[in-house]
């Protein structure tokens, strides 16, 4: 793969560019900078919200950052995500081969008059020993994850970007359970899985976008977050990417996000077919109010084809942009899933910020708090910090009624595949989740991802409230329905890893990750792996995100 970019290279005439292009990830090192100044005090947090951001959105705010005032190695940090100052490694390779990280930041990258285009390498590969899988276990005692891949990003003209990433995978991860047709799997959507438990899948996104003062329009295939925390209760980057429609307005302090997405539903694939979609609307309003305060306000609803009302695909009704969701399900007879909330951050000081969320699935006032099952919510509070030099941290606490995020009927339920669309932990839950992403020095990096969770599971027969795939119809009863009912499941989940960037986005990492389920029925699961790789071009993959 790496012999064929040099060889393109050889082509063309390359010239160094500032300008970043596409679609960030997720989590990647640009965001979670951004998020870092946010906190820190030295950038408006209007959009950091809403991930993840355009290349366009990202420069905008690196040019605002060049004069506030950082530290030395935030400084540092930001010239080279900017391109303005480069590794010495990615440096020397730009003597030896003058197409090589031209503008200090991409493998290859080429401007013509009027556009641009980067190519990166993507990779991710680990192994490490794995302990804890019972003897007769056919996966064995070798952990390992083969993930190659290539990104292609550029911009067209002033207002028009795209970004592309293929990636394919292997991998041996007991972490990620095959369903029952070993068609699909945990967090990856369609995925095989062969006698020793190998799982084999590709992922493809792509987005093509127009941005302008006002308005900025993405249209493709990709994940998606909104909202304060890392772990988010409205979506989350949990599950598999999906197809998704996003319109961005921002006036100044407020932004308002319309996301239209195309769901797959649960099914088994026992032969090549169209899997069955269901559609979704979201909207969020966020207000910047104060330069330490924001909240919002948001709105989702989610439905699928129905051959007894005629409707086929996506509902017009939904496509309106400034309207009440919950209105118009009414409207239509109350056939479909909609929740709303609301949620704030607050910066008491600079470097340490306070979030909180509230989702409400359904809420009946006068029956609040007397464990009336049709009480759902999902509630999130948390505190982030950057109060040392290159650290952004934070922990939260969250409740999930059981029911929630589940439907009548299980077309409608908020989930994509099997995989939930807000918080990782499900419903009928309460979670600890810890997150730490420390530059220690300009090149080195620590990441800790940790998660507690404490659940109330089903049972194989009784629906407690905590997979939302199961119709809420077949709830154990309508009174006394408490938090944590049912099985009880205790979960441990903690990832970590020390890191070296040998060249821009390419880290040499050594970690663990650990895996700890004792559930009152079936027993305790124990799993541990220490592990050794590298990554290029693709954010610190965790359990949770």
């Amino acid at each position: 793969l790496i012999l064929s970019f040099l060889l393109l290279a050889g082509l063309v005439q390359f010239e160094a560019s500032s300008q970043t292009s596409g679609v960030g990830q997720i989590d990647d090192t640009a965001q979670r900078f951004l998020q870092r100044q946010y906190i820190i005090g030295n950038l408006s947090g209007a959009g950091l919200t809403a991930l993840p951001m355009s290349g366009f959105a990202t420069d905008a705010a690196f040019d605002t950052l060049r004069s506030a005032e950082l530290s030395a190695r935030d400084k540092h940090q930001l010239e080279v995500l900017q391109g303005l100052s480069t590794l010495s490694t990615s440096a020397a390779l730009n003597r030896r081969f003058a197409y090589l990280y031209a503008n200090g930041r991409d493998f290859v990258n080429y401007n013509g008059d009027g556009y641009s285009i980067a190519v990166n390498p993507l990779a991710y590969l680990r192994i490490g020993a794995l302990s804890g899988l019972p003897e007769e276990d056919p996966r064995g005692d070798i952990y390992w994850r083969n993930t190659r891949g290539i990104d292609v990003a550029g911009k067209i003209g002033k207002y028009v970007f795209f970004e592309t990433r293929l990636e394919e995978n292997q991998r041996l991860d007991p972490r990620l359970k095959p369903e029952e047709d070993n068609k699909t799997a945990t967090r990856l959507g369609k995925a095989t899985v062969n006698s020793k438990g190998v799982l084999d899948y590709m992922v493809a996104t792509g987005v093509v976008g127009f941005s302008s003062r006002f308005f900025e329009v993405q249209f493709g295939r990709d994940r998606a977050r909104l909202g304060y925390g890392q772990g988010s209760i409205v979506l989350s980057n949990f599950g598999p990417v999906f197809d998704q429609l996003q319109i961005r307005t921002t006036l100044g302090r407020i932004q308002y996000v319309n996301i239209f997405a195309s769901l797959a539903t649960k099914r088994r694939f026992n032969r090549d077919s169209i899997v069955p979609k269901k559609y979704a609307a979201i909207h969020r309003l966020e207000v910047q109010a104060t330069d330490r305060l924001q909240f919002s306000i948001f709105e989702t609803v989610v439905f699928a084809s129905d051959s007894l009302d005629g409707r086929k695909g996506f509902d017009i009704a939904y496509m309106n942009p400034l309207i009440f969701y919950r209105a118009v399900e009414a409207d239509r007879g109350s056939p479909d899933n909609v929740l709303l909330g609301g949620g704030a951050s607050y910066r008491p000081v600079d470097g340490v910020m306070i979030h909180a969320e509230l989702l409400l699935d359904e809420l009946r006032v006068s029956r609040i708090g007397d464990k009336w099952w049709a009480n759902k919510w999902a509630g999130q509070i948390g505190v982030k910090t950057a109060l040392l030099d290159g650290l952004l941290a934070g922990i939260e606490y969250t409740r999930i009624r059981p029911y929630m995020y589940s439907h009548n009927e299980p077309l409608n339920a908020y989930v994509h595949y099997q995989d939930f669309l807000g918080h990782p932990a499900g419903p009928n839950a309460v979670d600890w989740t810890l997150f730490v992403d420390y530059r220690v020095r300009p090149r080195i990096g620590v990441q800790v991802a940790a998660a507690y969770t404490i659940r109330g599971a089903d049972d194989g027969e009784l629906n407690y409230g905590s997979n939302p795939l199961l119709p809420n119809s077949t709830r154990t009863g309508d009174e006394n329905i408490s938090l944590l009912q049912g099985i009880r499941e205790v979960e441990l989940n903690v990832d970590a890893a020390v890191s070296y960037e040998l060249l821009p986005e390419l880290f040499l990492e050594a970690g663990f990750w650990t895996r700890r389920v004792d559930n009152a029925q079936s027993g305790a699961e124990n799993l541990i792996a220490p592990l050794v790789g590298f990554r290029w071009g693709l954010p610190m993959e965790t359990a949770r995100w």
